[in-house]
């Protein structure tokens, strides 16, 4: 604008889609055993298969066969496990402590329609949870402190210079994501 020329740009070529996404049915089995009556130790495993994930018509009649066949290609079913426990470690004190693998749900590589073999760059993905906490309890009153480290570990694609041509624009980066969450939580009984 300073200099007096302007640009601009329209996508005339707009599309609009109306699909539903069926999510993957997921199953967790449960077990924990307490230790007298100081303790308790759990684990959770969950089974997600992320590759029966579905796109489905809502009204749009568009064919979404070959985006449910690269949802097949390019996913695994993973297990993701919770381990945690708790200890008492006096009449109104416990400490707690967890930890948890989110599995990786890409494969290592697909192959396309075309018979073209690729890596895929978020194999080696990682997703960890870490907790910790303590609470204190009275008959009428009781506060807990939580904390909880998320730790994962993905790659994205850095910039994509021409999206129709993928041997452009293949630059990489490897992130390490740390996300830290405190909770206090202050509750009365009445």
């Amino acid at each position: 604008e300073d200099t007096g020329y302007s640009s601009s740009w329209e996508d005339r070529n707009s599309i609009y889609y109306d699909y539903k996404l069926e999510t993957p049915l997921k199953f967790n089995l449960s077990a924990a055993y307490t230790v007298g009556n100081v303790g308790i130790i759990s684990v959770d495993y969950e089974h997600v298969n992320y590759a029966s994930a579905k796109f489905r018509n809502a009204g749009d009649n568009y064919d979404y066969s070959d985006h449910n066949s690269d949802i097949t290609s390019v996913f695994n079913a993973v297990g993701n496990i919770r381990v945690g426990g708790e200890l008492r470690v006096s009449s109104n004190v416990s400490l707690r402590g967890g930890y948890g693998i989110i599995g990786n749900p890409w494969k290592d590589s697909y192959t396309t329609n075309d018979g073209i073999t690729s890596e895929i760059m978020n194999k080696n993905d990682k997703f960890n949870t870490y907790s910790a906490g303590i609470g204190y309890r009275q008959q009428s009153f009781f506060m807990d402190f939580a904390y909880r480290l998320n730790h994962s570990q993905f790659t994205q694609k850095v910039h994509e210079i021409y999206y129709t041509n993928p041997e452009q624009g293949t630059a990489t980066a490897t992130l390490t994501e740390l996300n830290h969450q405190a909770t206090v939580t202050f509750g009365f009984r009445f």
